[in-house]
């Protein structure tokens, strides 16, 4: 950056954020594909103990012990419903939780520091961070000082 660049030329303009929004799309991941209510109860019974209960089902059905074998199926059932209910659940309250933690960029716009939504900043768009930031999108270093970068959310 140019010390004699005036400071209303730096950064994106409104309208230029507002066009490369509109061309690039908002700075988010895709959402995945969450499966339906069949799925999620379907998927209750991949596990080597439900097996080992379904044959233990047939087997008794086999020797005629009837009761035994539908009681055995009856709580196979309600266990996937309830497995799939608290999944279903748990799919809502993580959906809900990202809709309620909307980050926040501070990013030059015509000019002036401007705070605006993570899903709003663009290809182009200088991003202002401070101590704590986290980084909103994929982003060119234009200059630091003293700059640390724990990674250890990618890196584990």
């Amino acid at each position: 950056m140019n010390v004699e660049t005036p400071i209303t030329q730096i950064g994106l303009t409104s309208a230029e954020a507002a066009a490369r929004l509109q061309s690039d799309g908002p700075n988010q991941l895709p959402e995945p594909k969450l499966p339906g209510a069949p799925e999620v109860f379907l998927r209750q019974f991949l596990s080597p103990f439900i097996y080992i209960l379904l044959i233990a089902a047939i087997l008794s059905w086999y020797v005629g012990q009837t009761p035994s074998a539908v009681f055995i199926i009856v709580v196979l059932l309600l266990n996937a419903a309830i497995g799939a209910v608290q999944e279903l659940s748990a799919q809502k309250s993580a959906a809900a939780l990202r809709n309620m933690v909307k980050g926040s960029a501070q990013v030059i716009r015509d000019g002036a520091a401007r705070t605006i939504p993570v899903e709003d900043v663009v290809v182009g768009d200088l991003v202002l961070l401070r101590s704590g930031d986290k980084i909103p999108a994929d982003v060119r270093l234009a200059g630091s000082d003293n700059l640390y970068v724990d990674e250890s959310m990618l890196t584990g």
